[in-house]
């Protein structure tokens, strides 16, 4: 029993003073670790062992070869390194090389899975759509299986797109980055409808009526499903005339109503004209019909010279 004791008490004592002897000459000592967890893409010594001696950092940086895929393991064995470090110029004499023959080295690895995809690109499509969120549906459509990549920053750095007007379905790529490099390309689909505001009628509003504000209302209704020239104010729509007959709940579009005809044909209109603070006003005979807006051409009755004007809300065709 004592023996055993003096013998544990000499090891205690003469491996510190090995190490440190070893660390004041050329000698160095590389202790190998069985199994390893490294980032990647390549293994250097120094995440394989521990280093002792003078040149440690230097030894630390010498490249032992590429690392598995992430979540993968390589073998390395001892003799590799050795090898390595005989090619580098370090000798027997000079490395002792203590710990396992083989060496189990794992690549560190993380997952992006499909939950995390949408998450992403649900917030890009928000922030980058020009319809408010609240009035809209996202439906997305990725892929469920889950990417491994290496250790590290993780970014999905999505683009639409350039004919997509994020209404409808449409397609985006996705560039997952670790360390802001490219480690995997995602395609994902997208079906959005957004909603918004549109007048619609409240009742029946027949051929020549003009509207007004108890003839409509405004109603949330999907814009992909609007035609081209959809009122969306009710000032589009007050004050025209229904082109042709308006049914309940019907959209309004610019082709149901026309504007308002102030001035008809061969009417005599009051004409008003403007130099500086002065105000001119005089009458003319109208050679054509027109609304809010509208050009429209004039007789001078006395002169028989031709002009035109713009039609004003009161009826009155100024002259600029």
């Amino acid at each position: 029993m004592k023996g055993h004791r003096l013998i544990g008490w000499m090891m205690m004592v003469a491996v510190p003073l090995l190490i440190a002897t070893m660390a004041q000459g050329d000698t160095h000592l590389v202790q190998l670790r069985e199994q390893v967890h490294v980032p990647g893409p390549t293994v250097v010594l120094r995440e394989l062992a521990e280093i002792i001696g003078p040149h440690a950092e230097e030894l630390g940086d010498i490249e032992i070869g590429n690392a598995a895929l992430p979540g993968q393991n390589r073998t390395f064995q001892r003799s590799l390194v050795q090898s390595i470090l005989a090619r580098e110029g370090y000798t027997e004499s000079q490395v002792d090389i203590k710990g396992p023959r083989l060496l189990r080295v794992t690549t560190i690895y993380q997952e992006v899975n499909a939950e995390t995809v949408e998450k992403s690109l649900r917030e890009f499509i928000e922030t980058n759509m020009p319809w408010d969120p609240t009035d809209a549906t996202i439906d997305l459509m990725v892929p469920s299986m889950t990417t491994v990549v290496p250790d590290g920053d993780v970014a999905i750095v999505w683009r639409s797109y350039p004919q997509y007007r994020y209404i409808g379905q449409g397609a985006f790529r996705g560039e997952i980055h670790v360390n802001g490099e490219t480690q995997k390309t995602l395609v994902c689909r997208a079906n959005i409808e957004a909603f918004g505001p549109v007048v619609v009628s409240a009742r029946d509003i027949p051929r020549g009526t003009v509207i007004t504000e108890n003839d409509i209302h405004i109603e949330q209704r999907a814009l992909s499903s609007l035609a081209r020239g959809t009122a969306e104010d009710p000032a589009d729509v007050i004050g025209a005339v229904a082109r042709r007959t308006i049914f309940p709940d019907q959209v309004i579009t610019s082709r149901h109503v026309q504007a308002r005809t102030l001035v008809n044909r061969h009417q005599t209109v009051v004409v008003e004209a403007r130099a500086g603070a002065m105000i001119a006003r005089s009458q003319a005979r109208a050679l054509s019909d027109g609304g809010v807006g509208d050009e429209v051409r004039l007789r001078n009755p006395d002169s028989g010279e031709e002009f035109s004007g713009q039609v004003r809300e009161d009826g009155v065709v100024v002259v600029r």
